[in-house]
């Protein structure tokens, strides 16, 4: 357990087990922690009495098969909103990054001299090292007040996969969009954890994989989710006959917002469920909601 905890990254997957150990406690089952009792190399042993379940847990970052990782884009923010917010101007800039974006304060500092250049010549676009850079004006007069507002403005820039960020005040409003020009591995990225976490299951019970996919937004879950997302990773990892022992993959995210009616508070992961159509071993689903 102390080595589960050791730091922020270790913990955080410990917890992800902790969740779901938690949600068969409820349903009143017998739980084991597998691997840390050294009888398993998945996470977790589940049993009803009669039906036993061999679960393992994979998380991922969004950051997972990116170009660009969070961290990275946070930073060229900082420094874009320092160098800008005195412009007095109302304007988005777009950044596509060729490759790797890595985080060179020195690269982004000569990129916001270059949007200043930019807003007082006739160029609207320009190329610092592997950034592409261009800009485009916003409404005379807009602030963006609320996240409806917020939602509102980036609409017009929405682009799958990108990072954004936003400033806003009396005399300046800056939105910023960063995206990679080469195609994210994502899914790719996923679909290696749970062919890692299939094998780490005995094969002689029913078994579940649960993915976390951390700070999934809401936009990005739903481009995840469709036919050629996570449905299609799921589909690939069940194709092959050797993993007939895994009868579900559970996708849950960890930024679903609590639902608020009236003086009640519900916090319930978005999550999507894809079953084996063929196992080796059945599961009722019974078993894994309750009755």
């Amino acid at each position: 357990m102390k080595g589960s905890v050791i730091d922020d990254e270790s913990a955080k997957g410990f917890l992800f087990e902790l969740d779901l150990a938690i949600h068969f406690f409820r349903l009143g089952y017998d739980v084991r922690f597998a691997d840390l009792e050294g009888i398993g190399q998945y996470d977790l042993l589940v049993s009803d009495g009669e039906t036993e379940l061999e679960v393992e847990c994979k998380r991922k970052s969004i950051d997972a098969g990116r170009k660009i990782k969070k961290g990275d884009f946070y930073l060229l923010a900082d420094i874009l909103f320092a160098e800008l917010k005195q412009s007095g101007r109302r304007f988005a800039i777009l950044v596509t990054s060729d490759g790797r974006m890595g985080a060179d304060q020195g690269l982004f500092r000569s990129l916001a001299g270059r949007v200043k250049e930019l807003l007082n010549g006739d160029s609207s676009a320009a190329h610092v090292g592997n950034l592409e850079v261009k800009i485009e004006p916003l409404p005379e007069g807009l602030q963006v007040k609320s996240d409806a507002e917020v939602r509102a403005t980036l609409a017009q820039f929405e682009s799958s996969f990108s990072y954004y960020a936003v400033f806003s005040g009396n005399e300046t409003t800056i939105v910023i969009r960063c995206q990679s020009a080469e195609p994210n591995k994502v899914l790719d990225a996923i679909y290696d954890e749970l062919k890692k976490g299939a094998s780490q299951l005995s094969g002689t019970r029913p078994a579940l994989l649960g993915c976390l996919i951390e700070e999934i937004e809401d936009k990005d879950w739903k481009e995840l989710q469709g036919g050629t997302g996570l449905q299609a990773v799921a589909a690939r990892l069940f194709d092959n006959p050797t993993r007939r022992h895994v009868n579900l993959i559970a996708f849950n995210s960890d930024c679903t917002p609590p639902k608020r009616q009236g003086d009640v508070v519900t916090f319930a992961a978005t999550h999507l469920d894809y079953w084996q159509r063929d196992p080796k071993f059945t599961l009722p689903k019974s078993f894994l909601f309750g009755s």
